[in-house]
């Protein structure tokens, strides 16, 4: 099977993420500092969504927990 690294997201200390195509579609790998959490696997989406994916799990939008994925929800809390 031929895969190819397309690009990658963050910072080699912290969280980062690489955007994988393969024969099937696009995967991502996820890491934290130097360590492998997890590929995951988008064969029905666009590179674009795959992008979204890498770029969220930089920027701590998703949380990788040990039994399942977690999205962080921002809610606009105003004073009344």
């Amino acid at each position: 099977m031929s895969v190819e690294i397309i690009s990658a997201w963050g910072e080699p200390t912290g969280k980062h993420a690489e955007i994988i195509r393969t024969e099937r579609g696009f995967e991502v790998n996820i890491f934290k500092g130097n360590e492998y959490l997890r590929n995951i696997k988008l064969h029905q989406y666009s590179e674009s969504y795959a992008e979204k994916v890498a770029e969220n799990w930089t920027l701590g939008l998703i949380e990788y927990g040990s039994s399942k994925w977690a999205v962080k929800v921002q809610t606009d809390v105003r004073p009344k």
